[in-house]
């Protein structure tokens, strides 16, 4: 008996583990789910974490603040930069109004006449005319109508490259017989041809500074001149230039840079007592060639 028990408990037993083939799987899977359950579980939180974890809320709060600032500044600006573009349109939009009810300036209006330009360059002074004449046609007709009007009152006003051929120059010696003064205009470096002929009522006259040369017969009988200041920068005197000035006393070129003296440039100066000329001139072109000797016997003179 006792041995059929135990053999029969060891058939149930070996009968039951045939019987129940999936117990192995159930227990691993329960020991996975336990494993999960305490992975879950949270770790405890320290004082030093807790700490770290409120000082980054703390900082993040504060960045977001100053963000928050600069976001509604730049509201701001952006509004302010509206608000005068709109101002600036409006502005403009007003003006563009005003000029589209304006009538346009006449073709004839009073700023555009050569009564306006008389009335200007009559109040202004002589010497600026020149700038005046470069301007255009319109005002070069005015100014040189104002030159030329100006010789009947003795004012004779040089401008530059005034060459003039001697048939102009004979055709105007009526005029120029009432000229007493001579002005010149800013910028010029050349007294040009015939310049100032035939001025027989001029006494004196002042070149200004910046001219280099002086032209075939500028003065030529200019009866009456008895000064005549000249500038530093001159370096040439041409032919005849002050031919037939009798009354003429004094020549002072010592000043100057004058390398050229013309052939006849004093002639028939019958009053001329002295002349002093400068190192520099070299060349007095004469008749006969000899100018070294005439250089030389000017230079003994002033010795």
């Amino acid at each position: 008996m006792n041995n059929g028990s135990v053999a029969k408990r060891t058939i149930v037993s070996e009968t039951q583990q045939k019987i129940i083939p999936g117990d192995e799987d159930d227990e691993r899977k329960q020991d996975k789910a336990e494993e999960n359950d305490q992975a879950v579980v949270p770790s405890v939180l320290t004082p030093q974490v807790l700490t770290s974890l409120l000082r980054s809320i703390h900082i993040l709060k504060t960045q977001m603040a100053q963000q928050n600032a600069e976001i509604t500044l730049l509201k701001a600006a952006n509004a302010h930069q509206l608000t005068t573009i709109t101002d600036l349109s409006s502005r403009v939009a007003h003006l563009e109004l005003e000029r589209s009810s304006v009538a346009p300036f006449p073709k004839d209006d009073f700023l555009q006449t050569d009564n306006w330009r008389r009335l200007f360059i009559e109040n202004m002074p002589v010497d600026t005319l020149l700038t005046m004449r470069l301007l255009c046609k319109d005002w070069r007709r005015v100014v040189d109508k104002f030159i030329d009007g100006k010789v009947e009152s003795g004012v004779m006003i040089v401008v530059g490259a005034n060459d003039l051929s001697y048939e102009e120059a004979h055709s105007q010696r009526e005029g120029r017989s009432l000229v007493t003064q001579v002005v010149f205009l800013l910028n010029i470096t050349k007294v040009g041809i015939s310049t100032c002929s035939y001025a027989v009522n001029l006494v004196v006259v002042e070149i200004p500074e910046g001219v280099e040369s002086i032209g075939d017969f500028a003065f030529e009988c200019c009866k009456s001149l008895k000064v005549i200041k000249f500038p530093k920068s001159l370096t040439s005197i041409g032919f005849a230039t002050f031919n037939g000035c009798s009354s003429l006393e004094n020549v002072d070129l010592l000043h100057t840079g004058l390398e050229e003296l013309g052939y006849r440039a004093f002639q028939y100066c019958s009053e001329l007592k002295s002349m002093t000329i400068p190192d520099s001139l070299q060349t007095i072109n004469v008749n006969d060639g000899n100018s070294d000797a005439v250089v030389a016997h000017l230079r003994s003179l002033q010795s």
